[in-house]
């Protein structure tokens, strides 16, 4: 099928913009949504750097396919660039496995195709959870032949999970104490305010001159000594 020029400079354009950011903002590429054959030849522009374009509520993203695309990305330069300095091989593995159970979070659905539109952190967390604990549950000589099928290091993956546990309910009960003590010296400086902000006036005192003391703010307390 022939293609205008200006549909091909159209496609093309969108396809740089895509390959140079990896992802655009859909309100600036509107016509990948009103023109069809436009949206292919992008589609097929990336198909040919084994790539595909993925596109969400707002945005459109290009994603490599594999690891002979020239956007695909090391793990190296994925811990170098989005990692912590101490990130280690095992924090990036778990990080796409959080990332697959993620997914799996939005189409949890057997009573229909259509992703869930909101995933709370709770239930991810809880569906991280019960994956790990499914690997838990199988025999380490099997899980160390899926390791070599998958290459994918399983029961490094549970202890890196379950060490962050033990870590969280370590760090649990100091960080309580800390919000204890914050909490209470915000109580105690409150209380302070309170007291400083009560007018204390003499009882001899006539009422303008109490209204001039209390409009005088602060320093009316050591005007109160002195009466």
């Amino acid at each position: 099928m022939e293609l205008s020029q200006n549909k091909i400079f159209q496609a093309f354009d969108v396809y740089a913009r895509l390959a140079a950011r990896g992802e655009l903002q859909k309100q600036e590429v509107t016509v990948l949504w009103e023109d069809d054959e436009v949206r292919h030849l992008v589609e097929n522009f990336a198909r040919h750097v084994q790539c595909i374009i993925i596109d969400d509520a707002e945005n459109y993203y290009l994603i490599p396919l594999s690891m002979e695309s020239p956007f695909h990305i090391s793990n190296e330069t994925f811990k170098r660039k989005y990692m912590p300095a101490k990130a280690i091989n095992m924090d990036m593995y778990l990080l796409y496995l959080a990332v697959i159970v993620l997914f799996g979070c939005f189409y949890d659905n057997y009573q229909t195709s259509d992703p869930a539109e909101f995933v709370t952190m709770a239930w991810w967390l809880e569906q991280m959870d019960y994956c790990i604990d499914s690997l838990k549950h199988q025999d380490d000589e099997v899980l160390r032949q899926k390791e070599k099928e998958f290459n994918y290091n399983w029961l490094a993956l549970v202890r890196k999970w379950t060490d962050m546990d033990s870590l969280k309910e370590t760090v649990r009960p100091a960080a309580d104490q800390c919000r204890r003590r914050a909490d209470t010296g915000a109580a105690a400086t409150a209380g302070k305010d309170r007291r400083s902000t009560v007018p204390r006036f003499p009882s001899s005192g006539s009422p303008a001159a109490a209204e001039r003391m209390a409009a005088s703010g602060p320093s009316y307390r050591r005007r109160d000594k002195r009466l």
